[in-house]
């Protein structure tokens, strides 16, 4: 729904029909260290393959504050920018 892969899904795309993307959380993680504060922060790696063989390999990063008590949301805004991140490398 975000439009983030609009390009690759159009029928148009030069993009190989084997191509697919592999996620690895390397980090998943609430911080509460600091009196008062809690944050949600996400680490990954992203992998794109053509036929199994590597194409390109990128790392992403990203927090998200948790002081609302919504982990839930603090974790998915946390991975989707991290994600944009690893993307955006």
């Amino acid at each position: 729904a975000s439009g983030r892969f609009a390009h690759v899904a159009q029928a148009a795309s030069g993009a190989s029909a084997a191509l697919s993307a592999e996620v690895t959380l390397t980090r998943l993680a609430l911080d509460c260290r600091k009196p008062g504060t809690r944050v949600a922060s996400v680490e990954l790696d992203l992998v794109l393959l053509d036929a199994r063989r590597v194409v390109s390999s990128r790392r992403g990063a990203a927090w998200a504050s948790a002081q609302d008590g919504n982990y839930t949301r603090a974790f998915s805004r946390a991975f989707a920018n991290a994600l944009d991140d690893a993307l955006g490398e």
